[in-house]
């Protein structure tokens, strides 16, 4: 079976090549070079929306299947301004992961306590035309006050997002520790449990 993973996110795709390895006959691509000038607009309301139009917008016949994510931060006290648009808050997509980051603690300063309560979300979205399937993961935890760690590329919010139960961000943590709590690890156990089946079944 060869699945694409449909991200020019190199964190993701770190992560989700990882994830699959796991499942023996199965085969991991990037987007491929005819692909990879594609900038997909993410127009949709909810992460399934998204996960589906950058699933589609990669999918090509020589695989099974292609394989996209959307997540985003939820943050109950700041309700609607990070969810699908986490990447666009502050400092803007165009922004180093530095930069987003910096805008993002200095805004995020004046919030204390249980305001710091925060939820990481992921939506899988495992495509082919005529079969899409859906892996949800959420987490819950806290915002650091400050920058625990270097930043995984693609994903600096790991760095200052700390698990509930846990005194170290998401970035501190080993491959293995982290897949086994994440949103995106859930999401993806969720994802193994069906490709098994699909593989030795």
């Amino acid at each position: 079976m060869r699945i694409l993973i449909a991200t020019q996110n190199p964190g993701k795709f770190t992560e989700i090549s990882n994830s699959l390895k796991s499942n023996q006959g199965l085969k991991v691509i990037g987007i491929p070079e005819n692909k990879a000038d594609i900038i997909v607009e993410e127009t949709g309301r909810t992460y399934m929306e998204n996960s589906l139009i950058k699933a589609k917008a990669f999918y090509q016949n020589d695989v099974d299947f292609s394989l996209a994510d959307d997540a985003g931060i939820e943050i109950p006290v700041i309700q609607n301004l990070l969810g699908v648009k986490t990447r666009r808050f502050g400092a803007g997509e165009k922004a180093t992961d530095q930069e987003w980051l910096d805008y993002f603690l200095n805004y995020f300063q004046k919030f204390k306590g249980e305001q710091r309560v925060a939820y990481f979300k992921t939506f899988l979205c495992l495509y082919k035309p005529d079969q899409i399937q859906y892996f949800e993961g959420i987490l819950k935890g806290r915002l650091a006050e400050q920058q625990m760690c270097e930043i995984t590329p693609g994903i600096p919010l790991s760095s200052v997002f700390i698990p509930e139960g846990f005194d170290v961000s998401l970035s501190q943590m080993s491959i293995q520790e982290k897949n086994n709590i994440s949103h995106r690890g859930l999401a993806l156990k969720k994802l193994n449990d069906y490709l098994k089946k699909g593989l030795y079944e």
